[in-house]
Formats: C-alpha cells, sequence, structure tokens
C-alpha cells in the first residue's frame, strides 16, 4: 500500500508567503520577524512528533537545487527596497494636519526641517539614490558570496572521483564472485 506523498510544493508556498510579508512590510511591523521565527520553531517542533508518532519515514528524493522558488525569492528580495523606502516617504504621521492639508512622513520633516536645500524633490531623489545603493549593494553581495559552500564544492568533487573507482570495485569483485562460484561448481562435479 502506498502512502501519500506531502506536496513540497505547499511549504514552500507557505515560507514563501512569510518571507514576502517579512520583507516587503517590515517597517510597518518589525516584530513579524520574530514573531515567525517562533512560529516556524513551534512547527519543526509539531511536524516532527507528527512523524514520530503517527507516520512512517518518507521516501527520499534528492535535488540539485530548490528549483524556481529561488528566482522568486530574489525577486521579493529586489521588491523589498524600493516597497520600504516607499512607505517610508509616503507614511504620514496620522495622515492629515491641523488644516486638513496631508502631512508629511517624520523623516521627510526631520530632512525638510534641517536645512533649506531639502525640499519635496530634493528628498524623493534622496530616495531614490538610497534605493539604487541599496540594489547595488544587493547584487555586489549576492555575486561575492557563493551559492554552494566551498566544502560541499569539495566534498561533491571527491565524491565525484570515488564513485567512478566504487563502481569499478563492486564490477570487479562480482565478476570474481562469480568466477570462483562457478570454479567450485566445477571442482564439484
Amino acid at each position: 500500500m502506498k502512502r501519500p506523498q506531502t506536496f513540497i510544493g505547499e511549504f514552500y508556498l507557505d515560507q514563501i508567503k512569510q518571507f514576502g510579508f517579512i520583507v516587503l512590510f517590515a517597517n510597518a511591523f518589525p516584530l513579524a520577524s520574530i514573531f515567525c521565527f517562533f512560529c516556524n520553531l513551534f512547527e519543526i517542533h509539531l511536524k516532527m512528533n507528527e512523524f514520530l508518532q503517527f507516520g512512517r519515514r518518507p521516501d527520499a528524493e534528492g535535488t540539485g537545487s530548490i528549483g524556481s522558488w529561488i528566482n522568486i525569492m530574489e525577486f521579493l528580495a529586489m521588491l523589498s527596497i524600493p516597497t520600504n523606502l516607499a512607505a517610508i516617504y509616503f507614511s504620514g504621521g496620522n495622515g492629515y494636519g491641523n488644516n486638513g492639508s496631508e502631512t508629511d512622513s517624520p523623516v521627510v520633516m526631520w530632512l525638510m526641517d534641517k536645512d533649506l536645500f531639502w525640499s519635496r524633490s530634493n528628498v524623493i531623489l534622496l530616495i531614490v539614490a538610497v534605493e539604487h545603493a541599496l540594489l547595488l549593494i544587493k547584487i555586489f553581495l549576492a555575486n561575492i558570496i557563493d551559492d554552494v559552500p566551498s566544502s560541499v564544492v569539495a566534498a561533491e568533487k571527491k565524491r565525484s572521483q570515488i564513485h567512478p573507482e566504487a563502481v569499478k570495485f563492486i564490477h570487479e569483485y562480482k565478476n570474481k564472485m562469480k568466477q570462483t562460484s562457478f570454479e567450485e561448481e566445477v571442482q564439484i562435479c
């Protein structure tokens, strides 16, 4: 009887949704990342108990990567930078001032009060410059940091060199065993 397999895509979808909420709205609710961390620990504990008490060991399925999910995570990470900067710029104190006109965000008001140089257009240019700088830093770090650690690359290289030798040894051993069993049968006759 074949046991039902859980769809790993559902797990990835839940994690991508959590990641999206955390990175896209980090400045709206900074404690969300801490809550997600503790929820994930609790979920790991529940799944572990479920597997230990009610389930059987799942079939192992090897894969080279997490597939297209990594592209979705990279897109969300790139989208989070302008989204958070825009939220900082457009978020006002209470939305409207005393005379009914819109108020600026505290960051914009602080910059405009600090110096005469800071007008609305200069603040927008500053936000665009910061956004471009952060995107460049993100791209630079993504290119400089390896996706696979060097220790894993070395282990894979070692395994790829050992594998053909092991197959050859096993093949020779099987042939030797066949030959010795054939010689024993001939001696018996």
